[in-house]
């Protein structure tokens, strides 16, 4: 990259989370069409930070010659749903992330992603027939804690992811396909396992919504209303943003109803885009967003 990777990280993730660590490497797994994608969180303690090491694989096309030479350099997308960043905040936490990737049966691309990176680095072998899929490896954890345990929980981690990706993960259930997100965890000894998969969403019912501006090219409101037990209550209102969710608060906390899991998700292409280069905020106005609540 002619770009220097160690500035570019301090420019555009400076207030970053370690979450967005496991949603970028999640979203680059589904933009490779993967259905399968695991997570495998491994540390001795939690005050070993240092000790952290996170790997994540998945069952996608690979980094073939054009999806790497697009990961080589920084802003190079073909449309607006993709920022051409994400990946730089894996370096807000870890040293080096190791990458060994099949593709188109025969090749394998090994190589390792950190402030030194060059695109010729490289190395690409012959294999025997081999099903495609990457596998990253982040070593070398930076910080001198983990800010919340929640970051490396598979319990929270699958809630998160949850929200994150609920668009793609629902489309993916309309069009009868299973996308499985399994993470594990071994910290201190204790494992932990949790399986988020697009069947367990439920059916969502969609409407057209009549916007009060003239800003939408269409307006959609899926949404879900169903009675559970009080401890499973849960909300998730939000907007989709190219193939991720953003909050948006259609109901205020304090009157969250028990019992009941809900999901309203605000769709249109006029949403597409609307976010910052390191998609922590929406790119809308006040007037757009009261607008739109």
């Amino acid at each position: 990259m002619k770009v220097k990777l160690s500035q570019a990280v301090k420019m555009f993730f400076s207030s970053s989370s370690l979450e967005m660590v496991f949603f970028e490497a999640v979203a680059n797994s589904l933009d490779a069409e993967a259905s399968e994608i695991s997570i495998d969180i491994d540390l001795k303690a939690f005050g070993q930070a240092e000790t952290l090491v996170v790997t994540i694989s998945d069952n996608g096309k690979g980094f073939t010659d054009e999806r790497f030479a697009k990961f080589s350099k920084l802003f190079d997308v073909d449309d607006g749903r993709h920022k051409g960043l994400g990946r730089l905040v894996y370096l807000c936490y870890f040293d080096k992330v190791d990458v060994e990737s099949y593709y188109e049966d025969t090749k394998c691309r090994v190589f390792s992603f950190d402030e030194q990176f060059e695109e010729d680095a490289a190395k690409i072998t012959k294999v025997s027939s081999q099903k495609s899929g990457t596998t990253l490896t982040m070593s070398r954890y930076t910080l001198t804690k983990i800010a919340k345990q929640d970051y490396v929980n598979p319990v929270s981690l699958k809630s998160r992811l949850l929200h994150e990706f609920y668009p793609v993960l629902n489309k993916a259930k309309e069009q009868k396909k299973e996308v499985t997100i399994t993470i594990r965890s071994v910290i201190e000894g204790h494992e932990s396992l949790r399986v988020l998969s697009s069947k367990e969403l439920p059916d969502l019912v969609s409407v057209d919504v009549d916007s009060p501006v003239d800003l939408f090219d269409k307006l959609k409101l899926s949404y879900s209303i169903k009675a559970v037990d009080a401890i499973d209550t849960s909300l998730i209102s939000a907007i989709a943003v190219d193939n991720r969710s953003k909050p948006l608060e259609v109901i205020s906390k304090e009157n969250h109803p028990f019992g009941y899991e809900m999901v309203f998700l605000l769709v249109s292409d006029w949403f597409n885009g609307k976010v910052d280069f390191s998609r922590q905020n929406l790119d809308l106005s006040d007037g757009e967003l009261k607008t739109i609540g």
